[in-house]
């Protein structure tokens, strides 16, 4: 009897882990963003992001928080890449000032597809994951990652942070402007979505429900589907042991209020409600170096700060509607994801600002538009969809 109950107690665990990572991939409509559905951790008061009460908070997770702006290596880093620095080392013979570029043969972009039918064969049952991350490359497809994400298996790649974001040597300009790329290319249904260089050149896809680290798919993934990755799980002290995501869980997705005037010290984040604006902003950890050990987790400095709403709730999402801000040192400033692979805005805040006695820099408006491709027109579509 204590065998059976030792067992039936083993197998309850093990369907709560599964459902664990499962249920912290709910990939719900924009229109979530309207109610208190995340924030187990936040507060709209204190602001979500105020209220920092365990491990190192205010760290660099040995990130270089005074060195200068890395940029990317030459050649893009292709679906199989390891790190986050390939982007595109044109020079921009390729690409004029608004931003298009060579196209890269996509077809109708309208034409997202169908969700793929998914098979009963299993690939990663009774996988081997020491081995698994020993020989490790991303996952190939949307139907790879679906069965990645069921045990636990990241599907992007495993480089971490290391401070601020490699940038693309070319970041197409208009009008003194960075231009942010209105291009979204979705397939299999809405469920995968390409990440294009500056030229509009794909680089790689980003799969719904798949696991995610490294910062540009993780910024893209949030971009994208507008939730955080299947290995993230909301709650801030949630522990690597209770996950099947073990070292490569992530934690933390809570209101951020964007008061500038209750924290003068962080810069003004676009339309922000905290500061009388439309737009609610969340925050999630970004781990570098030292962040998640396995047994426990020292959460660092960095942060994905964003805000996906469709305010005039027309179906689409449109300019002013959709922002991904990365900060590399807990909320003093914030780098724009202008939706390409290395595209990272103006650096602004309290450290650009000069620091001690000045006030943080302000936000660097962008310019909107198409990276490469032929002009058509691009719907937003989103999906709602309960369990992976």
């Amino acid at each position: 009897m204590k065998r059976f109950l030792a067992r039936f107690l083993g197998l309850i665990i093990a369907i709560s882990l599964i459902l664990g990572a499962l249920t912290s991939c709910e990939l719900l409509s924009p229109d979530i963003f309207d109610s208190e559905q995340s924030g187990q951790g936040g507060d709209e008061e204190n602001g979500g992001n105020e209220v920092e009460d365990d491990g190192n908070e205010s760290g660099g997770q040995n990130g270089d928080s005074e060195g200068s702006e890395n940029e990317s290596g030459g050649g893009n880093s292709g679906t199989g890449g390891t790190g986050e620095g390939g982007g595109d080392s044109s020079g921009g013979d390729n690409g004029d000032s608004d931003g298009s570029g060579d196209n890269d043969g996509e077809g109708d972009e309208n034409d997202i597809g169908t969700v793929p039918v998914i098979p009963d064969n299993d690939p990663y049952l009774n996988v081997d994951t020491t081995a698994f991350y020993k020989n490790y490359t991303p996952a190939t497809d949307y139907i790879d990652s679906y069965f990645r994400s069921k045990h636990g298996l990241l599907s992007g790649n495993i480089t971490l942070s290391v401070g601020k974001p490699v940038v693309s040597s070319y970041r197409p300009m208009t009008d003194g402007r960075y231009v942010k790329n209105t291009r979204a290319i979705y397939s299999d249904g809405g469920e995968t979505y390409t990440v294009i260089d500056a030229q509009g050149n794909k680089v790689m896809e980003i799969y719904k429900c798949g696991g995610y680290i490294a910062l540009e798919e993780v910024a893209a993934y949030v971009y994208a589907f507008g939730t955080y990755p299947a290995n993230h799980d909301e709650y801030k002290k949630a522990k690597p042991a209770n996950s099947i995501w073990g070292k490569y869980l992530r934690v933390n997705h809570t209101k951020f209020s964007a008061n500038s005037s209750k924290h003068p010290n962080e810069p003004a984040l676009p339309n922000a409600n905290g500061n009388g604006g439309a737009l609610q902003y969340w925050e999630m950890d970004i781990g570098g170096e030292g962040y998640n050990s396995g047994y426990s987790i020292s959460r660092g400095a960095y942060r994905l700060v964003y805000s996906k709403r469709d305010i005039n709730g027309n179906g689409e999402f449109e300019q002013g509607e959709i922002y991904v801000f990365y900060t590399y040192n807990h909320y003093s400033d914030f780098q724009e994801y202008l939706n390409y692979y290395g595209g990272w805005g103006e650096r602004f805040g309290y450290e650009t600002g000069g620091s001690v006695y000045a006030k943080p820099s302000p936000y660097v408006e962008v310019e909107y538009g198409r990276l490469g491709g032929r002009e058509v027109v691009v719907v937003w579509f989103y999906f709602r969809r309960e369990f992976i």
